[in-house]
């Protein structure tokens, strides 16, 4: 007269999946939200510093002049110019250090200039972090 009991082991993961996608409906709402929040302070960095040698520098001051190896340019002479050296002394990198102040769409103007110059590798200039002048 002895009955087996069968052990049924069944997990309920109703209440989990409820959690679970409550927690995510939540996150899809306030990531956008977060983001905005974000304040930056361009244009320092801890990014890896180059040497002069490895390329050439372009400088906008913030009232927008712009020099090319430290001699004062035309923003729409830039492509000529560097053009020229890209086929005489093998130019591949072009790096663009702008004033802090300088207007976003200037140095968006001169990043296209020396694209259209043939030159795909671009950078920007910036201050490390430990490094306020």
């Amino acid at each position: 007269m002895s009955r087996k009991r069968r052990v049924v082991a069944t997990l309920n993961i109703t209440s989990l999946v409820d959690v679970a996608l409550t927690l995510l409906v939540i996150f899809m709402i306030a990531s956008p939200l977060i983001q905005h929040q974000i304040e930056i302070s361009l244009p320092q960095t801890s990014a890896k510093e180059l040497t002069e040698e490895e390329s050439l520098v372009i400088s906008v001051t913030d009232d927008g002049r712009v020099y090319l190896a430290n001699k004062m340019i035309q923003p729409s002479d830039i492509t000529n110019q560097l053009s020229e050296m890209r086929e005489t002394r093998g130019l591949s990198i072009v790096s663009i250090r702008g004033d802090k102040d300088t207007n976003y769409g200037l140095i968006m103007e001169i990043m296209g200039y020396v694209r259209d110059a043939g030159i795909e590798d671009v950078g920007l200039v910036v201050l490390p972090k430990n490094n306020r002048r």
